[in-house]
């Protein structure tokens, strides 16, 4: 075989192999000017809910494998993580709990509702002895046991406040009322956080799956670079040219490794879970196809939207406590009733005594009425 043939045939086997590397993937975009994208940069195509879009089926073998489980590892639905964030979410824990202490202002308003009623009962027992002289002029002494007992019973209450007390109950079930839309309210911003960090996590692991295949195309072409400086075709620059765009793809690799690690620390805090909680998220879902009404949609908001109607039971208090200080204006009119019973005295003479009194007590400070108006004034404002 002459040197010229091996040289044409050893071209032809150089150019048939640049030709099938510089082919670059299907879709047609040079292998020269592809970049890898940087945590901030936008996904044009990228679809929040349908993940698999990015990476169609059969585009790279890499992509579309899953990785091996590591042991002690769980995989975690969005239905799963939701239902831990639920039951661990420091802040939606507290809404729950706010809304279990409400149940003391309801019990508390009822009991100021009803009439005032007082019962005291009281018990005492002793020895007793007094001197005193007989019909001869001797020294005698007489005693015995003294029992004393009491108890009372006293009943009152204040006309026009009763009126005041009703609005102070119909306050405590508007705060009962607006802590539940709040605890719905903390539910639902917490499924939406929890869904946008979710898919952000499974976003930045498919970003960082195609910076590790962007990486490995870069060594391809490092390799195909090597080879043709080998013979000659290229020169040293293009070399090391091929050795900084694999190097900085590199770094884009450990910014999106960051940036996994960095979301999912996000997810855990919303989950309510320790941070060296291992898990792994399901990227599967089902899209279909959903026609929405816009006007009833709207309605929908208005109507049923946990902060507009935490809002307007807001409101409904502030109704009760302007109503509550119109009615200060009015006199303090009060109607009582008293029982009581004792016994005292010796086994010999006891004594007992019973005591019933009814009370009916008129009282208005004129003066305070302008301290009244001043403070319904400021309540109307508000409203």
């Amino acid at each position: 075989m002459s040197p010229a043939n091996s040289v044409i045939r050893t071209d032809g086997f150089l150019f048939l192999l640049i030709f099938v590397l510089e082919a670059g993937p299907v879709s047609g975009e040079g292998t020269g000017n592809i970049q890898g994208h940087l945590p901030d940069s936008p996904v044009p195509f990228y679809h929040t809910y349908n993940l698999t879009s990015l990476f169609p089926v059969g585009a790279t073998g890499r992509v579309s494998q899953p990785e091996k489980k590591v042991k002690n590892r769980k995989t975690l639905s969005l239905d799963d993580c939701l239902a831990i964030a639920v039951a661990n979410n420091p802040a939606h824990n507290r809404s729950r709990e706010n809304l279990r202490a409400v149940v003391g202002d309801l019990v508390t308003a009822w009991a100021r509702y009803f009439p005032t009623l007082r019962a005291s009962y009281g018990f005492s027992q002793s020895n007793q002895s007094r001197p005193y002289l007989d019909a001869a002029g001797n020294l005698r002494f007489a005693g015995g046991i003294s029992k004393t007992s009491y108890a009372t019973l006293n009943f009152s209450f204040n006309v026009f406040d009763r009126a005041r007390k009703y609005f102070e109950m119909k306050n405590a079930y508007y705060l009962r009322d607006e802590l539940r839309q709040q605890l719905r309210n903390s539910e639902i911003q917490l499924f939406d956080q929890l869904r946008r960090v979710y898919f952000n996590v499974l976003r930045q692991e498919k970003l960082l799956a195609a910076a590790k295949d962007m990486a490995e195309r870069r060594r391809d072409q490092l390799r195909l670079a090597e080879a043709r400086y080998s013979v000659g075709s290229v020169t040293k620059l293009d070399v090391l040219q091929a050795q900084i765009q694999l190097k900085d793809q590199e770094l884009v690799i450990m910014q999106y490794e960051n940036s996994v690690k960095t979301t999912k620390m996000k997810l855990k805090r919303i989950m309510g879970v320790d941070l060296d909680y291992e898990f792994e998220l399901v990227d599967e879902f089902e899209v279909r196809e959903v026609n929405f009404d816009v006007e009833a949609l709207v309605r929908e908001a208005v109507e049923n939207h946990p902060e507009v109607k935490s809002l307007l039971y807001r409101i409904k208090q502030q109704e009760a406590s302007l109503w509550m200080g119109r009615l200060g204006y009015l006199p303090i009119l009060s109607v009582g009733t008293n029982y009581s019973r004792s016994e005292d005295g010796l086994e010999l003479t006891p004594r007992l005594n019973k005591g019933r009194r009814v009370s009916f007590n008129v009282s208005w400070d004129i003066w305070d009425a302008f301290n009244r108006f001043r403070q319904n004034r400021y309540l109307e404002v508000s409203l």
